[in-house]
């Protein structure tokens, strides 16, 4: 088996930039639309994706690497730092999976399977380029049955964080999305999940706890600093927009 790609000269999506992101998520809802293939699905028995899985083995992980820390009795900077950080975006992460856990019908693998719905599955600014006046996505490889949301998640969470999570430009990227697709109520309830759940946490601890501790990396504390100070404008940004599920 091999992937014969055809590839783009471009420019990469900043998300520092309002007119870049709200291209970009046109242009997906677009893509959604088009990727709404239950025939497909269908004849090749692809397999729906379990977001309420995922999240079950990220906090069992976060949970085993909490362990591992205070177990430890000599601890880096990075790691005391961490382990500080470590009760609150676990506590978090236990809430999310509880309410998850609630409401199975949004997240059933049966409609999953009904829609048909695929998604880039890796939908990061990296993979959306500008070419031509056009919006190009490349690298689908990891394409999977799931919901939209998925994508629009990657995306939107990378964008609102390069922008401190400010509430006027995430109102903008959603408005410009729903141009092209409408959000039901149960797409709602997946992005605010998707959002709402410590994901660039267990991120960072799983890098610590799956390298070499001998040394880490300043990045790393650099990036759980900017992390935790942001923490309260992302959960505003949240309660603002998603109040009737939050």
């Amino acid at each position: 088996s091999y992937y014969l790609k055809e590839y783009f000269e471009g420019k990469e999506c900043n998300v520092r930039e309002y007119q870049d992101s709200s291209r970009v998520v046109e242009q997906m809802a677009l893509l959604h639309r088009a990727m709404e293939l239950p025939e497909f699905v269908k004849e090749n028995n692809l397999i729906p994706y379990s977001l309420p899985r995922e999240f079950e083995k990220h906090t069992r992980e976060l949970k085993k690497v909490k362990k591992y820390l205070k177990s430890k009795r000599q601890k880096s900077d990075f790691e005391y730092f961490l382990y500080q950080n470590f009760v609150f975006f676990l506590q978090k992460a236990e809430k999310i999976l509880e309410e998850v856990n609630t409401c199975p019908q949004t997240f059933s693998e049966e409609n999953l399977l009904k829609k048909g719905s695929l998604c880039h599955g890796d939908f990061q600014h990296h993979n959306a380029l500008f070419t031509n006046g056009e919006v190009c996505f490349i690298n689908f490889e990891r394409y999977v049955l799931d919901n939209p949301m998925r994508d629009l998640s990657l995306f939107f969470r990378k964008m609102m964080e390069k922008n401190n999570w400010r509430g006027e430009l995430g109102q903008f990227v959603l408005q410009n999305y729903q141009k092209q697709k409408p959000i039901s109520e149960e797409d709602r309830l997946q992005l605010y999940y998707r959002l709402s759940y410590p994901e660039k946490f267990w991120k960072i601890v799983n890098f610590y706890f799956n390298s070499g501790k001998a040394w880490i990396p300043e990045k790393n504390r650099e990036k759980l600093v900017t992390l935790a100070g942001q923490e309260q404008q992302k959960q505003d940004f949240l309660n603002a927009v998603f109040r009737t599920v939050s």
